[in-house]
């Protein structure tokens, strides 16, 4: 099978493939990759937050499911998925496997606190949720691979939905995504990019096996495919959040990325307020802020489990 031809039937056969066969098949097709690399220099307003003085960070919620709202109790419980739980990842995410902990998280906090409440029926019988969300700050330079917006599951979302954002639109989207072609300077590699951008913005995902291929391009950036050795040491990869309209910028962080190169700052306890039902939008209101943690990595909210 040609590669066009694979690249055009395999998003709708994933359920004919494990994942090490996906991984055998993809390196056939693609024995070169191209990874736009951001260096992030951890300058001041890198990311253009305000919120900080300057300082760069990165918000990761959870949703509260306690009956009383009582938000996460300590530092693991709000970060990524420690070791001794890995059992707990029963499926596959945008970039993890099952049993594979990853550190989600996203540039802004709605951002963090929407896709924290995409997944179920949160507001199925209520207008209102609890979140707890951590703030990270990065304390060093990191690689960053980009992945560009997809032009086919953005025009297909916002065909889907009742409203235009008003923040960024196809054409500029085109216009971008024309600069990067450029830049690359061959149609092939440039076509294989966009392939897997549309698997990390697909929208309509039924079943896990279909995170496969935005598994692979994720395994190739950390190099953990034998064969196809990276040149750069990649810490992490940013892509438009599906769950904020790819109107912003989620993260995704190696575990070993968090513990060496970044520090928790404090968390907050969101009172997350919408008006979906409505065709509006959300309010974050902070029940609780600028919470500090004990030496065993306890989170000091203001109120307690008693």
């Amino acid at each position: 099978m040609k590669t066009y031809e694979f690249m055009k039937t395999i998003p709708d056969r994933l359920g004919e493939y494990d994942y090490e066969s996906l991984v055998e098949e993809c390196n056939k097709h693609f024995p070169l990759l191209l990874f736009p690399i951001v260096d992030f220099t951890n300058s001041k307003f890198f990311f253009r937050q305000q919120q900080w003085g300057g300082i760069n960070v990165v918000y990761r919620a959870r949703h509260i499911a306690d009956t009383y709202n009582y938000p996460h109790e300590n530092i693991t419980d709000i970060s990524y998925i420690p070791e001794d739980k890995l059992d707990l990842i029963e499926k596959f995410g945008r970039v993890n496997k099952p049993k594979e902990s990853m550190f989600y998280g996203a540039l802004k906090l709605p951002t963090a606190c929407t896709e924290a409440i995409t997944k179920g029926n949160v507001f199925e019988d209520a207008s209102s949720t609890m979140l707890s969300v951590g703030v990270w700050k990065f304390e060093t330079p990191l690689k960053l691979v980009e992945i560009p917006h997809s032009e086919k599951y953005f025009k297909s979302f916002y065909d889907e939905v009742n409203f235009k954002s008003e923040k960024i639109q196809l054409d500029h989207i085109r216009e971008t995504n024309q600069k990067l072609r450029d830049k690359i300077g061959n149609d092939t590699y440039y076509e294989q990019l966009m392939f897997f951008a549309d698997a990390f913005a697909r929208w309509d995902i039924k079943e896990d096996n279909q995170y496969m291929l935005s598994n692979y391009f994720a395994d190739r950036a950390f190099n953990k495919i034998p064969g196809y050795p990276m040149q750069d040491d990649i810490d992490g990869i940013i892509y438009p959040s599906i769950a904020f309209s790819y109107q912003e910028t989620n993260i995704v962080l190696k575990p070993e990325v968090v513990k060496e190169k970044m520090k928790f700052i404090s968390a907050l306890q969101i009172w997350l307020v919408s008006f979906l039902k409505n065709n509006g939008g959300a309010q974050f209101n902070p029940i609780d802020q600028n919470v500090k943690t004990d030496e065993k990595g306890n989170l000091n909210w203001r109120f307690k489990k008693e």
